[in-house]
């Protein structure tokens, strides 16, 4: 295994078991040699997210998407936190490119429909 893949794993690790503060320091050190891998990038923003740092999502969601385009995982993680920031015109154009690109990832459809009932578009709701 890599240094970059154990060191991404234990980042993943903390993140995943909460210890945000952890998994910041690993990330940290991930970005010094690896700053244009998207899917470092990608866990930085889950994790700043995490921590309610929705500037610091945004900008290293957008830093992945930059690098590779086509994640839609990543572009449904953008829209969801574009909802939480209350930007919902933008949400939703990021997770329709997310469908586009993977028209079977179910959180994106859950998302979008909550998105839309959200906005008490009850119809758009129903066909999600």
């Amino acid at each position: 295994m890599s240094a970059l893949q154990d060191g991404f794993s234990r980042a993943l690790q903390s993140f995943q078991s909460g210890q945000y503060s952890d998994a910041a320091a690993q990330i940290d050190d991930l970005l010094l040699t690896a700053a244009k891998n998207p899917d470092v990038l990608h866990l930085a923003a889950l994790n700043a997210k995490a921590q309610f740092k929705y500037i610091e999502a945004e900008a290293y969601f957008r830093a992945s998407l930059n690098i590779a385009q086509n994640q839609p995982i990543v572009l449904s993680n953008l829209a969801n936190l574009l909802r939480s920031m209350g930007d919902f015109l933008h949400a939703d154009e990021n997770y329709r490119a997310a469908l586009k690109l993977m028209p079977t990832l179910r959180d994106a459809w859950l998302n979008r429909g909550l998105l839309a009932k959200q906005l008490l578009d009850w119809q758009q709701a129903r066909r999600c």
